[in-house]
């Protein structure tokens, strides 16, 4: 059976350099560099390409084991090992380079290099709250209720009927009528004609306006 040559292919962060001439008999062994670490390793071909592929030399494995009390991964600096475990994870306190806070992280964030302690994601996530709640009372928010869709009564440009509240009803062969407020459906169906249903839904919708204690307010 003719050698699959895997020389020049990548698995995981291994790039396959060369065949082992060292070990010829049985399954083929090959020289791999390790992209995380810059080693060298001989390793058989089944363990490149199998179900149970390696994804790194082992460096990786060797970096869970290790101590990282002392280092430097990403953007925080690791000052102790502590004695609690956090899912199943080793715990460290760290100081921030961008915030310079201390923190305590697990080791598999610690792994990844991060850049930060994760202050900058959280400043990112409130600053994002804030603009949503400037942009909710910009809008004139009410009891759930957007102030100035409670009393548009035109209809939507993508409307069909030319009546606000009303569309055909292709089930039972009608008009029905259909809003909400607040966050409540208001729905009737069986109208012969667009306007009736739009007299329904007129009517109804300034009664679940008032119902709801939504008020216009002056610009």
């Amino acid at each position: 059976m003719p050698l699959n040559d895997l020389t020049g292919k990548r698995y995981g962060s291994l790039t396959v350099l060369r065949r082992d001439d060292s070990r010829l008999s049985g399954d083929a062994f090959w020289i791999c560099r390790c992209g995380r670490c810059g080693r060298e390793k001989s390793i058989r071909g089944t363990y490149l390409t199998g179900p149970r592929a390696y994804k790194d030399c082992g460096c990786s494995w060797n970096e869970r084991k290790a101590d990282l009390t002392g280092r430097t991964m990403g953007g925080v600096s690791v000052m102790e090992r502590l004695p609690e475990n956090r899912y199943g994870q080793k715990t460290y306190r760290v100081r921030c380079a961008v915030c310079g806070a201390e923190r305590i992280m697990v080791q598999h964030d610690l792994l990844g290099k991060p850049r930060d302690c994760g202050c900058t994601a959280r400043a990112e996530t409130n600053e994002r709250l804030r603009n949503q709640a400037a942009d909710a009372s910009s809008r004139s928010i009410y009891n759930g209720a957007k102030i100035a869709a409670a009393f548009a009564e035109k209809p939507m440009p993508t409307s069909t009927t030319g009546f606000r509240w009303v569309r055909w009803y292709p089930r039972n062969n009608c008009w029905c009528a259909t809003f909400r407020v607040a966050g409540q459906r208001y729905f009737k169906y069986g109208f012969e004609t667009p306007e009736s249903a739009y007299k329904w839904a007129k009517e109804e919708h300034e009664k679940a306006v008032k119902e709801h204690g939504i008020t216009e307010k002056e610009e």
